[in-house]
């Protein structure tokens, strides 16, 4: 009997083979361990291809109780046992009953531990965790699954993205910058690669690492030195980094680092690309501005007049080299800046220290030169700045259009106190 059931299974008779093999069970001596195992096998078997899991998992487990750990089919039936709970698991996953496939799934490694399918069972259990928006119970069974799995395993992979987006779900961003550096190193799509390695860079540095963040950076100009618009970003935000960490230096040398690699490549420019090297030239302006700032005119005015003067012009053509781009919020920052330093400058000639031993009369005549040499510096900056308030008609109207409109109304009130008042009102009408 049986073997006529296992003859049966071979050739594919299911349903007779399963009763044959509960014949037997009806019929055989309880302590005949060896036809008690065939028999349940067999049922096992045949319960298993027509789609009977459940009574498929009872009998396989009826047959392993009954065997040795030694014995030669120990870990077949093993591994069977686990296929009939994992298929429970699919079942319910198709039905649509998430928390029971879950169960299901998480069973297998309980139930035949040690078996190969007990792996695929928990990352399969973690996804449906993740199509649920489960996303700490999912993270804690990746968490789990990884301590497991040999490096080499072909669901490492798997493993890192769901942990990278699980991280992100649950807040723990910097976690999943750490996953999604990780996977930059795995496989060969280039395109994978950069994407996460790229995105790693800014969540490490939007989580405050700046350390982290410009490593990631650097390994990205290193590996893909080909990305374009990229590379200029990636050189900007080291700039950024470094301006955060107070490193001037270091700041320096990335924001012509982005000058330089924009201008190499001017078929493959973008407004990204232009808008970056126009702000990061704009910034290569302020060290001028503050070496000008910092003279002070003192008597004889003659000399520091014109150290002021050739730092105030190095100043202009450092603000005009980013207006060049053509980049609208440069441009208006640029043209505030160089309003500025010339009403600065007709400023520091009417406070510049007097010479000494004039009497009342050359005082006067002193103050009288002095108002006439500042008095072209202050027409330039009012001229600079109506320039940037022109800019309204073309409907840019941002920070530094509106400072200028300010200065016009301290400089000249009549004209543009009123007219500051309108165009605040018709910006915020828009």
């Amino acid at each position: 009997m049986a073997k006529t059931s296992e003859q049966l299974f071979q050739t594919g008779d299911y349903s007779r083979a399963i009763e044959s093999s509960q014949r037997i069970l009806q019929v055989a001596n309880p302590a005949n361990t060896a036809l008690q195992i065939t028999a349940w096998t067999t049922l096992g078997h045949g319960y298993f291809e027509t789609g009977d899991y459940v009574k498929a998992e009872e009998a396989y487990r009826q047959s392993q109780q009954r065997m040795k750990t030694n014995n030669k089919l120990y870990a077949p039936t093993r591994e069977r046992l686990a296929a009939s709970v994992y298929k429970q698991g699919e079942q319910q996953r198709a039905a649509g009953n998430m928390d029971a496939a879950v169960a299901d799934f998480m069973r297998v490694k309980s139930i035949a531990p040690g078996s190969a399918l007990s792996t695929t069972a928990e990352y399969d259990a973690a996804s449906v965790l993740i199509t649920q928006g489960s996303w700490a119970a999912a993270t804690s069974t990746l968490e789990k699954l990884r301590l497991t799995l040999p490096a080499s395993h072909e669901l490492q992979k798997g493993v890192t993205e769901k942990l990278a987006l699980t991280y992100m779900k649950t807040g723990q961003s910097l976690k999943g910058a750490q996953e999604m550096e990780q996977l930059s190193r795995s496989g060969n799509d280039a395109e994978y690669q950069q994407e996460m390695l790229w995105q790693a860079a800014t969540l490490y540095q939007d989580g405050g690492k700046r350390q982290k963040a410009a490593g990631a950076y650097y390994d990205y100009l290193k590996r893909f030195p080909t990305r374009y618009e990229r590379g200029v970003e990636a050189r900007y935000q080291l700039a950024e980094i470094y301006k955060a960490s107070k490193q001037s230096r270091e700041q320096k040398r990335w924001l012509k680092e982005v000058i330089r690699a924009e201008s190499s490549n001017p078929q493959a420019r973008t407004e990204r690309t232009r808008f970056l090297a126009a702000q990061a030239t704009l910034e290569l302006a302020e060290p001028y501005r503050i070496a000008y700032s910092k003279v002070r005119l003192t008597a004889p005015l003659k000399k520091s007049l014109k150290q002021k003067k050739q730092l105030m012009q190095s100043t202009i053509a450092a603000y005009k080299q980013a207006m060049n781009y053509q980049v609208a919020e440069v441009a208006t920052a640029a043209t505030y800046r160089i309003g500025e330093l010339y009403r600065d400058f007709a400023q520091s000639l009417m406070k510049s220290e007097r010479p000494r031993k004039l009497n009342a009369e050359e005082l006067e005549q002193y103050e009288l030169l002095l108002e006439e040499q500042a008095f072209p510096f202050e027409e330039k900056s009012i001229e600079i700045h109506a320039s940037n308030v022109a800019r309204i008609s073309d409907g840019i109207y941002d920070q530094w259009v509106q400072n200028s409109l300010k200065v016009l109304a301290e400089l000249q009130p009549a004209r543009y106190a009123k007219s500051e008042k309108a165009d605040i009102y018709s910006a915020e009408i828009h």
